[in-house]
């Protein structure tokens, strides 16, 4: 049977819950002498992070935000205004630690990146998530959920092959 979703084993209470077929798989008796409150606080503590926090790939995709500080604004406020750019990017790394520390590290390579009219400043990393499948011709690589909404608002998400930014080969006006 298959199920709408499709996600590897993961731990329940500490019993090996597969969701395709819905069924749990004890722990042995090897476990014998142990009381069962012991074994299942054991279980529990081998998978603190949560299983939507996990990354079997070892890729990960952050954002991270820059901002466009011009040569005439002296001191930033929190009112200041600026350009900001949110780049999404991909980092390898074995668990969410390193790639936390490797996004601010790529983030801050580079920065200030200074031009005749200000600098690009790096300010941080806006959000990091595991990629959950393996990298290859179309993988989900990031999924938005958008609110409960009409067929036809959710026609008008689409666009034509020509409204494609990547088709729009106009000059941008400086």
């Amino acid at each position: 049977m298959q199920l709408p979703f499709q996600h590897p084993p993961s731990r329940c209470h500490g019993f090996l819950w597969t969701r395709a077929t819905a069924r749990f798989n004890f722990p042995t008796d090897a476990t014998e002498g142990v009381s069962w409150d012991a074994h299942l606080k054991v279980m529990r503590k081998k998978s603190e992070i949560r299983w939507a926090n996990r990354n079997h790939t070892g890729w990960w995709v952050f954002e991270e935000v820059e901002q466009w500080v011009s040569k005439r604004q002296k001191k930033l406020s929190t009112s200041s205004r600026c350009l900001v750019h949110v780049n999404l990017r991909v980092v390898r790394a074995k668990s969410r630690e390193e790639a936390y520390r490797k996004a601010v590290k790529f983030g801050r390579t580079g920065m200030p990146s200074k031009t005749n009219g200000g600098e690009w400043r790096f300010v941080g990393i806006s959000m990091l998530l595991p990629i959950y499948d393996k990298i290859e011709d179309g993988s989900e690589i990031l999924w938005k959920e958008k609110k409960i909404m009409t067929v036809a608002r959710i026609k008008r998400l689409v666009k034509s092959k020509r409204k494609l930014p990547v088709f729009d080969d106009t000059e941008e006006e400086a």
